[in-house]
């Protein structure tokens, strides 16, 4: 990210203490979903505590108030942060108070410091002192610390926005409708996107934060399998991103300038494919494998993101980017086989940021003979996986609840080498084509949802080695066909 005029300058005072300059690190803070505000907390979970229990971890409550602007405030709790719609700007004389922080020890025993520019790889605390200060703009990553006197220590990190003052106004966008282009990339399932920035207003030095799915979870700025946080960048314009959905998606787009000022917009924006993939079949396979279907809300959520999260036309491709997609298919053994089928997006390391579906497939009728033969077997489950942010919105799992079929095309073939010695070198290939309609998938919530006109496509290739040069092989990664 490039150097700025606006790098965040020190601290005016607060426990006399300075701030180091920094850059904007860790930009994940504060982006949940598409209605939330930046100064949103970083972790809002318990810490393990157990408040009926002697001798438990302190429960952080601190409340960073305006001494101009008594409607603005933000405060940070181990257990429930609540913030006001307006954030705190560069005229702001701000105060802290952490006297609501409990423990079974008195307050007063309390150890209370901060950290203004948290990392958690290499903090520095300091004693937490009352006194105002006021912060230029900019992203502050903090931490309060509270011990207790026997030495049990709640760490609250949060996340401080601080906008310029009314000299900048929000950014704002003209043609709507004109403000995101996407077209395919150089494989299918990934595409190219193009924000046209002369549609937007309202301040200089833009950043960007993306939705590619829609699904109103902010997506990490480069696709990294050892994990990134980093949401914004200045680039305009972002290349071979996989996206598993296709046709018509609302993608949400967060727009800040100098100021640390956001505006939020989602375009509908259509991610064509020149590939249709429901025609396919082992007759005429694409050339590639793929899961598709139809994800549809059936319970009538109680919001409108909800009911986003569960609407897509759902497309996962066998690109070469961190996420999962396996085909593995297992037997015959005793006239019957089976399928798992996993098509996992992991954008990156932490658990709720995967996002996809998982079918298994039981009682698959298979004598083992090459041919090509169609048959129906049961999906014995079926996950449908939505992403989730550390800050606010929560992964979800929806299973399948009432019985679904597939109905399966399977191609098998078999060749054999001889050897120079021992046993003939047995090659095979195998294919298979399915068709199916799930219409309940359930989470712990009771929330439903369907997933139906679904198609899936993929093989596998086995071979056995001639004696001396090993046994065994095949499976994944399987060839294109």
């Amino acid at each position: 990210m490039r150097n700025r005029s606006y790098k965040f300058y020190q601290l005016a005072s607060l426990l006399g203490i300075s701030v180091l300059l920094m850059t904007f690190q860790n930009c994940s803070g504060g982006l949940t979903s598409k209605s939330s505000q930046l100064n949103q907390v970083t972790s809002a979970n318990s810490d393990g505590l157990d408040t009926a229990q002697p001798n438990q971890k302190p429960v952080v409550n601190c409340s960073f108030t305006s001494l101009q602007r008594s409607d603005v405030y933000m405060n940070v709790s181990t257990l429930n942060d609540q913030f006001s719609a307006e954030r705190f700007n560069e005229d702001d004389s701000l105060s802290v108070d952490c006297s609501g922080t409990t423990d079974e020890s008195a307050f007063s025993q309390l150890t209370l410091e901060i950290d203004q520019n948290y990392n958690s790889s290499s903090p520095n605390f300091q004693p937490l002192m009352s006194s105002s200060f006021t912060l230029n703009p900019g992203l502050y990553p903090m931490a309060i610390r509270a011990t207790d006197p026997q030495g049990e220590t709640t760490v609250k990190t949060f996340n401080m926005v601080v906008t310029c003052n009314d000299r900048v106004s929000d950014p704002v966008v003209g043609n709507l409708n004109n403000l995101i282009t996407a077209s395919e990339g150089s494989a299918v399932g990934l595409y190219d996107f193009n924000i046209t920035t002369s549609e937007i207003s309202g301040g200089q030095s833009f950043e960007f934060a993306w939705d590619f799915n829609g699904d109103g979870v902010w997506d990490p700025f480069g696709e990294q399998k050892t994990g990134t946080k980093q949401l914004w960048s200045d680039i305009a314009s972002r290349t071979d991103i996989y996206v598993n959905a296709q046709n018509s998606v609302q993608v949400g787009l967060q727009i800040r300038n100098e100021c640390f000022r956001t505006t939020t917009v989602n375009v509908d924006v259509n991610l064509a494919n020149s590939h249709p993939v429901t025609a396919a079949s082992p007759a005429s396979p694409q050339g590639y494998y793929y899961v598709q279907g139809e994800m549809r809300d059936t319970g009538g959520s109680a919001n409108a993101l909800e009911t986003q999260r569960k609407t897509r036309d759902y497309l996962a491709t066998n690109n070469e980017v961190f996420r999962e997609f396996t085909c593995d298919y297992k037997g015959p053994r005793n006239g019957s086989g089976s399928i798992e089928i996993r098509t996992l997006k992991q954008y990156r390391d932490e658990d709720f940021s995967i996002h996809g579906l998982n079918l298994d497939i039981v009682n698959i009728p298979d004598d083992g003979s090459d041919g090509t033969f169609s048959v129906v077997a049961n999906i014995q489950s079926m996950t449908a996986v939505m992403a989730g942010e550390s800050d606010g919105i929560s992964d979800d799992r929806f299973n399948r609840m009432s019985g679904c079929n597939v109905s399966l095309t399977i191609v098998r073939a078999t060749s054999t080498t001889p050897c120079q010695t021992g046993p003939d070198r047995r090659t095979g290939s195998i294919e298979y084509y399915g068709e199916f309609n799930c219409p309940t998938l359930m989470n712990s919530n009771g929330s439903t949802m369907a997933v139906n006109n679904g198609r899936f496509y993929c093989g596998e290739a086995i071979s056995d080695r001639c004696q001396g040069g090993g046994g065994g092989g095949g499976g994944q990664p399987p060839p294109q066909f």
